[in-house]
């Protein structure tokens, strides 16, 4: 995107959803030249970005790995699915 937002900036404009570890943003940017996906320079988008304040692993590997985060992950999975205020805002935005 053509606009810079530093990470104090982007602090500034996530907003909690009460009782999780999630937040939200809605972020305007407008695009750059990214041939390799077919995206060119100046279309303004819209961007709701969810972000679950969590560590999420993308390598479980091996026994351990599976056992150790499968609750942590289920957990995480259930919160998600189960925010009806994520739920809102994502509706919201779909619809905007």
């Amino acid at each position: 995107f053509s606009e810079y937002l530093d990470p104090s900036g982007l602090d500034a404009v996530l907003v909690p959803i009460e009782g999780t570890n999630l937040t939200t943003a809605l972020l305007n940017g407008t695009t750059v030249d990214n041939p390799s996906f077919g995206v060119v320079a100046g279309q303004r988008v819209e961007i709701l970005l969810l972000n679950t304040n969590a560590d999420i692993t993308t390598y479980v590997v091996g026994l351990n790995a599976i056992e150790s985060l499968s609750q942590p992950l289920a957990t995480m999975a259930a919160e998600i699915a189960g925010s009806e205020e994520l739920v809102r805002r994502v509706r919201q935005f779909v619809a905007s």
